[in-house]
């Protein structure tokens, strides 16, 4: 389960990678504003770009909360492996990692529910910026 656990962080910092330079590539989004001539325009690309903004934060609570998660099952699986372990501390571990789990869901939750605000967002844009072609 510690090599199972390895892989899962292995892979968050991957993803963390590729979102992050994702992110960076928002400023290019103010040269197309700043391109803009109309201020409809403009708008609609900040608009998209706060809910770009708003889903990069949400992805990195997500990450952080996750980690915390991880942190508390690495703790559970090593007194797990201890067969002098408390059973009431083993208890107590379980509770800390099943109310971690739950803040994990909510964060999975608010970044997928912004992901179809940010789709959202970027249909009305290219429809906006399509009109006024």
């Amino acid at each position: 389960t510690a090599n199972l656990l390895e892989e899962r962080m292995t892979l968050v910092e991957k993803e963390k990678d590729s979102i992050s330079k994702a992110k960076e590539k928002l400023t290019d989004l103010e040269s197309v504003i700043s391109d803009a001539k109309e201020e409809s325009e403009k708008e609609s690309i900040r608009s998209v770009e706060d809910a770009f903004k708003n889903r990069y934060d949400s992805y990195y609570k997500l990450v952080e909360q996750y980690n915390s998660l991880a942190s508390l099952q690495d703790a559970l699986y090593n007194m797990l492996l201890d067969e002098a372990a408390d059973v009431s501390k083993i208890q107590e571990q379980v509770a800390e990692v099943n109310k971690q789990n739950e803040a994990v869901q909510q964060a999975v939750q608010e970044f997928n529910d912004l992901t179809t605000q940010l789709n959202e967002v970027k249909d009305q844009a290219f429809s906006t910026l399509q009109k006024e072609e």
